[in-house]
């Protein structure tokens, strides 16, 4: 499994052949000894922050770390409320799906943005797909807003959700040769646990892993 970049100390051989000798003898040398100054390669590197990631045959494996970050489902009139927040921007270009997985925790622990819902065990559904939802579908209703991790649902206790495990999609190729995707974790709270017309920031914890492959245009 490789790095996706280099740095200045790491090395690479040289064979230094003379007549009479052609085989030479290996010296090693560090890229900073030798000028060369590594770059970045951003024709196929998205964006996130926290983000880790290996490669391994051309397949990028990421891992996203999520630490109190807000996610705000909104009522849609007097349905279920929707939300998401982005956590990667793919390069543009066709993109292959490869796997992706999570472990996901939702809470509120503000006391005002719990008067907005109408007791203290919320259920919904948290998922994760390219487009951030915004009608009142269930999640997976509309096939983009779960189309990497397969929407799961959660109940709270207290506000507060244990993690909840989301699976896999099949594997499949995106169009982002017009308009580069992004990747959101996506929530919906039920219609009968959400105030009409509220707006509710919400906490994530846990952690997405997914990996993807850029695809020929």
């Amino acid at each position: 499994m490789a790095q996706t970049t280099l740095s200045a100390l790491d090395r690479i051989a040289i064979q230094r052949a003379s007549q009479g000798q052609p085989e030479g003898s290996q010296e090693f040398h560090t890229l900073g000894a030798l000028g060369i100054t590594p770059q970045t390669d951003n024709g196929d590197v998205g964006t996130t922050a926290g983000l880790s990631r290996s490669s391994s045959q051309g397949q990028k494996m990421e891992t996203s770390p999520l630490v109190n970050v807000p996610i705000v489902p909104t009522a849609v009139t007097t349905s279920i409320g929707v939300g998401a927040v982005k956590i990667f921007d793919f390069p543009r270009g066709f993109i292959g799906r490869v796997s992706c997985r999570a472990s996901l925790a939702i809470s509120i622990p503000d006391t005002a943005e719990r008067a907005k819902v109408l007791d203290a065990t919320p259920e919904g559904d948290l998922g994760v797909g390219t487009v951030a939802p915004a009608d009142q579908d269930a999640l997976g209703v509309d096939a983009t807003d779960d189309d990497w991790a397969t929407a799961a649902p959660f109940t709270m206790a207290a506000y507060a959700s244990p993690a909840v495990a989301l699976a896999t999609e099949a594997a499949g190729v995106h169009d982002g040769s017009v308009t580069p995707i992004d990747l959101f974790v996506t929530a919906q709270i039920d219609a009968a646990d959400i105030n009409d017309g509220q707006s509710v920031t919400c906490v994530l914890n846990g952690t997405v892993w997914f990996t993807w492959q850029p695809q020929s245009m």
